[in-house]
């Protein structure tokens, strides 16, 4: 949640984003809608240190975001308009430097009976069923169903540099009825431990979830450079171990990353820092279906995130045509910068 001096600082941040942006000037990169569109505001004072915004899958026009460092183990919905529908708190969860969040799609042990959904540790199909309903829960154990979405949080913020482990958390995303607001706890979630390869630790505010790979990417966070690492693992491991994050060697000339975002078929990635974003766009690809570290290897394009009081947070929506924005503090802006023709 540390942010740059304004004046000096903001002078230098442009200084910065001006020479990215002419560096590689045969780099195709569309026109962004600026300024851009205040779509919404943000008043309830819940909602007071945002830090990461991630669209819903499941929930039209709905943002989920989070507050950090030492805020309340909760993750709010926001109606694009600003308004706050839905809190929902982990409980027994802590908050020790929240920082990201993201909606991916729930692993294959969530299982669907009844419209219900379940989720069924692997340790338990083992046991206490008969023998038929293994069979009916084995066809659910290995599918995934486009409407199951799980909502995951990032514990990955070190201003210190002291932590030996990062946590990812893994809560079931709900539907939403917009025309309520309600709270609720759950002790229905999962964490997961992660630990920097060599034993490096790092600060990090931006989180990815490739879609197809399962792969969790984390991009650090640092005001000097290189500025920006990228590590990679698997995100779906067993609770109770500890997944290895590899240094995948890409470093980002991008200052202070404070969030990141990626389109619903990952082809579109999105890494902000308070006073600018490095954006690749849908491009014509050898795969098409790139992985998050191969588009990342890319050439980005540099775009506007407009000037906010401490901008944290960004979003795409779910084709990768739009970007939105919002920032800490009460009674701030989201922002919707529509990614134009190339």
């Amino acid at each position: 949640m540390t942010h740059p001096a304004h004046g000096h600082g903001l002078m230098v941040y442009n200084s910065i984003l001006a020479l990215l942006s002419v560096l590689n000037p045969t780099t195709i990169c569309p026109q962004v809608d600026y300024p851009g569109k205040e779509v919404g505001l943000v008043t309830d004072p819940s909602v007071d240190e945002a830090s990461g915004l991630a669209a819903s899958q499941i929930n039209h026009d709905v943002f989920w975001t989070l507050n950090d460092s030492d805020g309340p183990s909760c993750v709010y919905a926001l109606a694009i308009n600003g308004t706050l529908l839905y809190t929902l708190c982990l409980e027994g969860a802590l908050n020790f430097d929240w920082e990201a969040v993201s909606i991916a799609p729930c692993d294959s042990k969530y299982v669907i009976l009844n419209s219900n959904v379940f989720y069924i540790p692997a340790q338990l199909m083992v046991s206490r069923i008969t023998n038929t309903d293994f069979r009916i829960l084995m066809i659910f154990f290995n599918c995934r169903d486009s409407d199951v979405f799980c909502i995951f949080i990032g514990d990955i913020g070190d201003n210190s540099h002291k932590r030996d482990v990062i946590n990812v958390f893994r809560v079931l995303e709900p539907h939403i009825d917009s025309k309520t607001t309600k709270k609720e706890e759950t002790n229905s979630w999962q964490v997961f431990n992660f630990r920097y390869g060599g034993k490096k630790v790092f600060n990090a505010e931006s989180m990815l979830i490739d879609p197809d790979t399962r792969e969790l990417v984390i991009v650090t966070k640092s005001p000097i450079p290189p500025y920006a690492y990228v590590f990679k693992t698997a995100l779906d491991i067993e609770p109770n171990t500890v997944g290895i994050l590899e240094d995948t060697g890409i470093k980002l000339m991008l200052p202070d990353a404070t969030d990141a975002a990626i389109s619903t078929d990952g082809q579109v990635i999105i890494v902000r820092l308070y006073f600018g974003a490095f954006l690749w766009p849908r491009r014509p690809r050898h795969s098409s279906k790139s992985t998050i570290v191969d588009i990342l290897r890319e050439e980005e394009c540099i775009v506007s995130v407009g000037i906010q009081q401490q901008g944290e947070s960004v979003a795409l929506n779910d084709l990768g045509t739009s970007y939105f924005t919002h920032s800490e503090h009460v009674n701030q802006s989201i922002w919707q910068y529509d990614i134009l023709s190339y």
